[in-house]
């Protein structure tokens, strides 16, 4: 189990993880970063798409996404993971889109994390389109490789009072 997380303007102490805050540009045709995540050198992430809590399949995904006003970032904002991998200058999709963040919008970090609601905090692990799609038991992040948290929004998140959390269960890490 390895805590990863941002939580206004800090990110995770763990070892085993290098996080950045990124900034997304508003209204933009396509999901833009705001979330890097990668292992340190000699390790990965493992991030698995099914825990022990709630009824669903899904890497569980707690966030409260705010703007500088401390507003919460508009409900139709689309939340999507990518990845890039070593040897590519390109990010692939490796999740489903959330199209809209109401649930994220309506419910506290506290009560997305409660076992009768944490389904809706799932998103569901895919492979990338060019394998295929679908979804995936896992996604391993090496230590040349990155995840990326990215949204499309009319809005500029403000990470100085906005959080996501990965569920711990969920992010496991383990040596090259």
């Amino acid at each position: 189990m390895v805590n990863v997380y941002a939580a206004n303007g800090e990110t995770t102490d763990a070892d085993a993880v290098e996080m950045e805050l990124l900034e997304n540009i508003p209204q933009y045709h396509k999901p833009t970063e705001i979330l890097s995540i990668s292992a340190t050198r000699g390790n990965f992430l493992r991030f698995l798409n099914r825990i022990n809590r709630g009824e669903d399949a899904g890497f569980p995904l707690y966030m409260d996404l705010r703007n500088s006003n401390n507003d919460p970032l508009p409900t139709n904002t689309e939340v999507v993971l990518l990845a890039k991998v070593s040897g590519s200058n390109d990010t692939y999709q490796v999740s489903e889109t959330r199209h809209e963040i109401s649930y994220y919008n309506n419910n506290t970090i506290t009560e997305q994390r409660e076992v009768e609601r944490i389904d809706g905090a799932k998103i569901m692990l895919q492979a990338p389109e060019a394998a295929g799609g679908g979804p995936v038991e896992k996604h391993d992040i090496r230590d040349i490789d990155t995840l990326f948290l990215a949204i499309q929004s009319a809005d500029v998140i403000d990470w100085s009072n906005s959080q996501v959390y990965a569920d711990s269960n969920a992010v496991e890490q383990g040596d090259r």
